[in-house]
């Protein structure tokens, strides 16, 4: 019988094993990449937001998108050779990872303006853990946004 973790645990070696090739997985194409970036434009814009978290962050495919639009950008993610290589010069905002679950934040209640989970939510065994903590960690008017 599957232990609760065993999916976390699997995301993680699969993750890890990847590392080196993702950034050729196909949310990287420019065409993707500027679909996003229409929508981020639209997500700052709605909440004049300032802060972003962006759960799941993987090596930085959101972060590296947002950070001209918000002035913090955060990323959270459950593998260490993910955030490893995540590059820490691009935008004029603060970019900050952290290794955390989804489901578990270390952050303050109405902390962020935008929360996202970019090709997340597939790799979950519950997504509702992982909603409630959005809605936590958002102000109000703060917006949720996956894909």
């Amino acid at each position: 019988m599957p232990r609760a973790d065993d999916a976390l645990r699997a995301n993680i070696a699969i993750h890890t094993a990847g590392a080196d090739v993702y950034r050729q997985e196909p949310h990287y194409r420019p065409e993707n990449q500027q679909r996003v970036r229409l929508i981020l434009e639209e997500l700052q814009r709605r909440t004049q937001g300032r802060r972003l978290l962006d759960l799941g962050c993987g090596m930085g495919f959101i972060l590296d998108i947002a950070q001209d639009l918000f002035a913090e950008v955060v990323g959270v993610d459950v593998t260490p050779a993910m955030l490893a290589r995540i590059g820490r010069s691009r935008g004029s905002g603060i970019l900050r990872t952290c290794l955390a679950q989804a489901e578990k934040l270390p952050f303050r209640d109405n902390a962020f303006d935008v929360c996202t989970a970019h090709a997340l939510l597939h790799h979950l065994d519950h997504v509702r853990p992982v909603a409630e903590e959005a809605r936590r960690i958002l102000r109000p008017g703060g917006i949720f946004f996956s894909a």
